[in-house]
């Protein structure tokens, strides 16, 4: 305990060096407080602040500001998220968003684009995601600082080591949220410490229940790189080794190549797209996974925070890729709003894109239970689409997706309990472990023949791989040498991608 205190007279010892070094263009979390405050009495009507939950330690309020038309009214329009300081020493992400966030406002009936997106879409800002975190940097306790202040120890005291790393204290709350959780860092002094249980801080919380109830259609995490080693990047969901896609990654991929090269780099040129390569428990894997919003990882700038001279300018250079976040946000989709076709009340429905659909991977997408409403980029193409709810009878639906959304109000049959129907599949892979002997039989079924079977170990290593000339049937998995325990199977098609976990048991 002697030791504890003593580091924590040293860290109050440093407050007056490091504070100078955090640049006054650089909101604390009072201003931030005040800002939004300042944008709601101006523009009223167009913006409403809302707490969002507290943090885990000295229960600061989490604020979201909700931008929209007729903005204090519950209406149902596609929703997108832009976020700041999830990382406490990235204070880069706070400044754009409150600069993104007055310049929409600003422009609401000046500029055409802008006021269709205001009329359109909800478009929501949290500016500091972790204000325990931000305050302990802003008021030059630890300039370096990443995680909140949980209290890993349980001592009642803010234990930290000024400086990069060593905090004793402190969750990352970006490797926190529930999918792929268990992959994270388990040390408490880990500058990327997972947490004790999946979504266990009040953090996390908060942006978990802000993003089941809006179900954002796309969404930007700002970051900023300390070692200079995602500088300038746009980071999308995912590409794990195997390897392993996310569904819809042909259309989050051209998302995000048309995203990077409208931000503008510090030397003039582009942004650079890279996909994800990391299961740690981050937002934007988690939101993909069971929300289906589409979520990027911005890397602003060539450093961690940019000399307050240049923030304007930096913040300046986000707003084209801004807009065209929201420019596609009402671009080719599907949206969809189920309704009983008796009552005319919304329902509750699972949308599954049969050729893009993972029930492995992802959580089911569905409607809301207000306006029975969903919202999905896709890329042009043609899909089928199946629409099913507890006691109603499964709907069917061909569908052309071209420049703009496909709308489609879809009444759904009653059918009384029990009475469902199973929802149809044009592409299946399911694996069955014989408990006498170390074999796997896997079956598949698949929009057309001419694929490949692969499978890989955890670690990404291609152990086994087998041509499928017939679009279904059967194949044995029985590789020499390996070892019991979980494998990804993958068939990969020329129009199809479909991934499986599978248990060998030797």
């Amino acid at each position: 305990m002697r030791e504890i205190v003593l580091i924590s007279l040293f860290s109050i010892l440093l407050v007056g060096s490091a504070f100078a070094s955090i640049d006054s263009r650089y909101h604390t979390y009072e201003e931030v407080c005040a800002a939004l405050d300042s944008l709601v009495e101006e523009f009223p009507g167009l913006c409403v602040k809302e707490s969002l939950g507290v943090s885990e330690v000295d229960k600061r309020i989490i604020w979201g500001l909700k931008i929209t038309s007729n903005a204090e009214e519950e209406v149902d329009k596609p929703s997108v998220l832009f976020t700041g300081s999830i990382h406490a020493e990235e204070l880069i992400g706070t400044e754009i968003v409150l600069f993104a966030a007055r310049s929409l406002l600003e422009d609401y009936g000046e500029d055409p684009a802008v006021t269709r997106y205001l009329d359109s879409l909800k478009v929501w800002i949290i500016p500091i995601v972790n204000p325990d975190g931000h305050k302990v940097v802003t008021d030059g306790l630890d300039e370096y600082f990443r995680k909140n202040k949980h209290d890993n120890n349980g001592n009642g005291i803010f234990d930290f080591t000024p400086g990069d790393g060593g905090d004793t204290d402190g969750v990352d709350i970006n490797r926190n949220f529930p999918y792929n959780w268990e992959f994270g860092n388990p040390n408490w002094d880990a500058t990327t410490y997972r947490g004790p249980r999946p979504g266990s801080e009040s953090e996390t919380k908060a942006i978990i229940s802000l993003c089941r109830r809006e179900r954002f259609v796309t969404s930007v995490f700002y970051h900023s790189s300390a070692y200079g080693t995602y500088n300038e990047w746009v980071i999308y969901p995912w590409r794990w080794s195997g390897p392993v896609y996310s569904p819809d990654y042909e259309t989050i991929r051209d998302i995000a190549y048309e995203f990077a090269e409208r931000l503008v780099a510090h030397d003039g040129g582009s942004y650079n797209p890279r996909h994800s390569t990391s299961r740690t428990g981050n937002a934007n894997d988690w939101q993909y996974s069971e929300i289906g919003t589409i979520p990027f990882i911005v890397e602003v700038d060539t450093c961690l925070r940019p000399e307050g001279w240049r923030v304007n300018s930096v913040c300046e250079n986000q707003l084209a890729g801004i807009k065209y976040l929201l420019e596609r946000s009402l671009g080719p989709g599907l949206w969809i709003h189920t309704y009983n076709d008796s009552s005319g009340e919304p329902v509750h429905a699972i949308i599954r894109v049969l050729e893009i659909y993972d029930d492995e991977l992802l959580s089911p997408r569905t409607t809301d239970s207000t306006f029975g409403a969903h919202y999905r980029l896709l890329a042009p193409g043609d899909y089928t689409v199946v629409v099913s709810a507890r006691h109603f009878a499964v709907d069917t639906i061909s569908v052309h997706i071209g420049d703009s959304p496909v709308k489609l109000d879809v009444g759904l049959r009653y059918v009384g309990i029990g009475e469902e129907q199973p929802f149809p599949q044009i592409a299946s892979l399911e694996s069955f472990p014989n408990p006498f002997n170390s074999q796997v039989k896997i079956v598949y079924s698949l929009p057309r023949s001419e694929a490949t079977l692969k499978i890989f170990n955890l670690y990404g290593a291609k152990i086994y791989e087998q041509k499928l000339s017939f679009p279904s049937g059967e194949c044995i998995f029985e590789p020499q040498g390996s070892s019991s325990g979980v494998y990804i199977c993958t068939v990969e098609g020329n129009s199809f991608f479909l991934s499986k976990k599978l248990l060998y048991i030797k």
